[in-house]
């Protein structure tokens, strides 16, 4: 990872370093959000090329459908630059893995047992009384 440290608080990760830091249990995340940047120091929203692949221009995407967060990743490494705050703005945002997996089990749980009430209804329909 490389960081702006002192000025936009831009960090740059190369590809699948981010997912390291990304979720808020993660200790190395808590420490590059303390990162220190000049909050006076603007940076151009206009497209950037990327760090790695100086001929290759970074597209802007949200980090994932629960985490809106815009990020600038590279088409071509697949490496991704944050800018200042961002990294902060998706650790807090949205789910963690572990609440997702807890949804789907109460999503299939439910879906599970209103179709075996379903069962048990149509075959005590068709038994004779």
């Amino acid at each position: 990872m490389d960081a702006c440290r002192g000025g936009c608080g831009g960090i740059w990760f190369d590809n699948f370093e981010l997912d390291k830091v990304d979720q808020a249990h993660q200790s190395l995340g808590a420490a590059l959000i303390a990162l220190e940047f000049d909050p006076k120091v603007k940076v151009e929203d206009a497209r950037r090329n990327c760090p790695k692949c100086i001929d290759v221009v970074l597209m802007k995407h949200k980090f994932s459908p629960e985490k809106t967060v815009l990020v600038d990743e590279c088409p071509k490494c697949g490496g991704v630059w944050l800018d200042g705050g961002e990294l902060a703005q998706i650790r807090r945002h949205g789910p963690t893995a572990e609440d997702r997996k807890k949804a789907a089990q109460r999503f299939f749980d439910r879906a599970f047992i209103e179709d075996l009430a379903r069962l048990k209804q149509r075959r005590a329909d068709r038994l004779p009384r």
